[in-house]
């Protein structure tokens, strides 16, 4: 399926008897001299996305934030994630892709997509008039579910603090220590991690400096090397963590860009 976003307001796509593998937002924001506009802040577009299965009172939250957290979520260590912020002579194409856990809908389910983007905020100087966004639905051949979905949680890490130290829960397949919306690791100005331990049941741990993260990171990023360095991939594996408890040190105090990404793979019939 596909439909045209109205720009400045909250859109609302609901989603019947199709098996959603991936989602493309076709962004076309341009300047009012018809040129393309570069990102800016994608912070600035906001997008839900909910699962509602047949007689649920209430959806299930697969993510509700801010585009660029998604981003990050699905494509942080890849180099996925300049793919999906490459300017093209047609805007910027960014796909979400869900196809390795697609969601299966069944009779009545629905797949819910929320989205609002501030356009002049999101592309500089781009112009309500001169563009626009038209959002794509891609099914997945997969049309039997596994009862598994992924879901994403994003935790602030608290204006001020110099340290996190939580119980992030179970069904953990992949954590993600963010710092900056926009700038690359070594260009960031915000505060950066000192070292990070994480603990799981079964007696599961790992316990990074700076440094260790960073090369672990540079490898994940090994089919490109000069492909920057943006946030920081603490936990990434299809075996799930249960009962995660996470300590952080920073190197100054937090700002709101200082979050904490999860990635879970949990049962939903």
């Amino acid at each position: 399926m596909q439909e045209l976003l109205k720009l400045q307001v909250t859109n609302t796509v609901t989603i019947e008897k199709e098996n959603i593998g991936q989602i493309l937002l076709g962004i076309d924001a341009r300047k009012s001299d018809g040129s393309i506009a570069p990102i800016k802040d994608l912070s600035q577009i906001d997008i839900g996305l909910f699962l509602k299965r047949t007689g649920d009172n209430s959806p299930t939250i697969v993510f509700d934030g801010h585009l660029s957290d998604l981003l990050e979520h699905l494509y942080c260590g890849s180099t996925k994630l300049e793919i999906v912020k490459e300017q093209t002579a047609l805007g910027y194409n960014v796909q979400l892709d869900f196809s390795q856990l697609p969601y299966v809908l069944y009779g009545e389910d629905q797949f819910i997509i929320k989205f609002k983007c501030k356009i002049g905020d999101a592309f500089d100087s781009a112009t309500i008039g001169d563009s626009s966004i038209t959002l794509y639905t891609n099914p997945s051949p997969i049309n039997v579910s596994s009862g598994l979905i992924t879901t994403f949680d994003t935790i602030p890490v608290g204006n001020g603090k110099v340290k996190f130290d939580e119980n992030i829960g179970s069904n953990v397949a992949r954590v993600v220590l963010a710092t900056d919306n926009v700038a690359t690791f070594d260009a960031s100005t915000n505060p950066r991690v000192k070292n990070s331990r994480l603990f799981a049941q079964g007696g599961y741990n790992e316990d990074f400096t700076a440094q260790e993260l960073v090369a672990k990171n540079q490898f994940l990023m090994a089919l490109n090397p000069d492909s920057p360095i943006r946030n920081l991939v603490h936990y990434s594996n299809a075996n799930t963590l249960d009962d995660v408890n996470l300590e952080i040190d920073y190197d100054n105090q937090a700002v709101n860009e200082t979050k904490i990404l999860i990635t879970r793979i949990e049962y939903n019939r």
